[in-house]
């Protein structure tokens, strides 16, 4: 499935039926990929993992659908152009965490780097999104400071958006 996944040309209906098996069958339901843009995550260990809840995918759909509710998976900045001036609008950025010590360095969970400068480009972003009157929007993160009092890049962000 990886390899189909990685090198076939597939509909996008493949595609995310394919996406959903491995990051259902994978380690922790991470996404990474390598150098080449190829999904590289090891397999779990699951004795029978639970590929999908078609309930549950049926009532999200349904909710989106009502709601007339988008999706985005792109570059943060790309979501700028989403804002819709006369409704609220949601964001949830979830990009990759900081390391928390120099041998957890899962920061390049694609092909381009998302290194500090990264951060800080999405801090300014987020202090963008602060001034306009119909955005919210929620950011998740690592705090390196629990395992290093004096990496103080946390305070730094918080203190930024």
């Amino acid at each position: 499935m990886r390899r189909r996944f990685n090198e076939e040309v597939l509909s996008s209906l493949d595609m995310t039926a394919i996406l959903i098996f491995l990051n259902r069958t994978c380690f922790n339901g991470l996404y990474r990929e390598n150098a080449k843009g190829y999904f590289n995550v090891p397999f779990g260990r699951y004795a029978n993992p639970t590929i999908c809840n078609e309930e549950i995918i049926y009532a999200d759909s349904e909710l989106l659908n009502r709601y007339d509710e988008q999706i985005l998976n792109s570059d943060f900045k790309e979501t700028a152009k989403a804002i819709d001036k006369k409704e609220l609008n949601f964001f949830y950025f979830d990009p990759p965490y900081r390391p928390l010590s120099e041998t957890s360095s899962f920061n390049s969970y694609v092909k381009e780097d998302f290194n500090d400068d990264s951060q800080r480009d999405l801090a300014d972003f987020c202090r963008h999104l602060n001034i306009l009157e119909n955005v919210k929007w929620m950011l998740s993160n690592s705090d390196c400071s629990v395992k290093n009092p004096a990496d103080t890049f946390k305070i730094e962000y918080k203190i930024a958006c």
